[in-house]
């Protein structure tokens, strides 16, 4: 094989390496950075209050129209 062809060869592989890391990172990039903001947990809570992990939510657990009582079973049904 000629010199110059093996040169240009590696010139093309060269090339091709280079445009196939490019393209992977960028699109690469958004996909990790969707990942790393969302990893957490959800964005909002059942209650609306944003990103406030469950953990340190305070407040009551149920809604105030459905009272502990009425969520209660009572016997056996029937």
């Amino acid at each position: 094989m000629d010199p110059k062809d093996r040169a240009a060869r590696r010139d093309r592989l060269r090339s091709r390496a280079v445009t196939t890391t490019v393209v992977a990172t960028v699109v690469a990039a958004p996909v990790l950075a969707l990942w790393a903001a969302y990893r957490g947990g959800p964005v909002g809570g059942e209650d609306g209050r944003p990103g406030v992990p469950r953990a340190r939510r305070r407040g009551p657990t149920r809604s105030a129209a459905t009272p502990a009582a009425a969520t209660r079973t009572r016997g056996t049904p029937g």
